[in-house]
């Protein structure tokens, strides 16, 4: 019920990760991820007491190992207070007091459990280096399609250019005829994406091609898609029944 654990970096075939009812929480399961990617505690850095107080006298004896310092901070890597990995306040109290105490700030609310910080992000870009402008993202199958790399392989793509700005190419958005156009090939794998994820909105017209009111066949009866003052209305938010696509 109360445990969650993972395995710190893979250890070999599956990683398992544990979520007790008690653990099922956005953050808790976060930070078991982070453990997973190789990630330690923030609290276990060997430099940890410059920035906060362990008061040992508010947590059971048998939870004190959870407090060691054993690593060494990555070149560069500051003290993230506020990272995923770090203890709250009150991590393993036992009467409500504090037991993590900023040395900056003793009212100072320690750790995060709903989100990851900017550090957190930084440190895994760092760690499995991750380029900016990177983009992947993983579909409903559990297979992770990194945008760039794909986009480089296509065809007419500007991949022999990092400072190109193809986002603004006329040809990735419709033909001469009005049609809507997919920009890559591969855009019709990424159909799923089409709500959530501003890249393929934009890069994937066809695909992504849908009207967004039930009543849009309604209204290509009365010729709305063919009339000046209904035509760009109809088009972004009618486009298939417009057969835009």
């Amino acid at each position: 019920f109360f445990r969650c654990a993972s395995n710190v970096g893979r250890q070999g075939g599956k990683q398992k990760i544990v979520l007790g009812t008690s653990c099922l929480i956005v953050g808790i399961a976060l930070h078991q991820l982070m453990h997973s990617l190789g990630f330690f505690h923030e609290t276990s850095r060997r430099d940890r007491d410059k920035f906060v107080r362990i008061d040992y006298d508010e947590i059971n004896k048998h939870m004190w190992y959870n407090f060691q310092r054993y690593r060494d901070p990555g070149r560069d890597e500051s003290y993230d207070k506020f990272s995923i990995m770090h203890f709250g306040s009150y991590a393993f109290s036992l009467n409500g007091e504090r037991t993590v105490i900023s040395k900056s700030n003793a009212k100072e609310e320690l750790g995060r459990r709903l989100d990851m910080s900017t550090g957190d992000i930084q440190k895994i870009n760092n760690y499995y280096d991750c380029k900016k402008g990177d983009i992947g993202i993983i579909s409903s199958k559990g297979v992770k399609i990194n945008l760039k790399a794909a986009k480089g392989g296509n065809k007419g793509a500007k991949s022999n250019n990092d400072n190109a700005d193809d986002d603004d190419d006329d040809d990735n958005k419709e033909n001469k005829d009005g049609e809507l156009k997919d920009k890559y090939s591969f855009c019709f794998k990424l159909g799923e994406f089409c709500d959530n994820e501003k890249w393929v909105k934009k890069h994937c017209l066809k695909t992504c091609c849908k009207d967004r009111y039930t009543f849009c066949k309604d209204w290509t009866k009365k010729q709305y898609c063919f009339k000046s003052e209904n035509r760009s209305w109809m088009k972004a938010n009618c486009p298939k029944s417009c057969e835009y696509c």
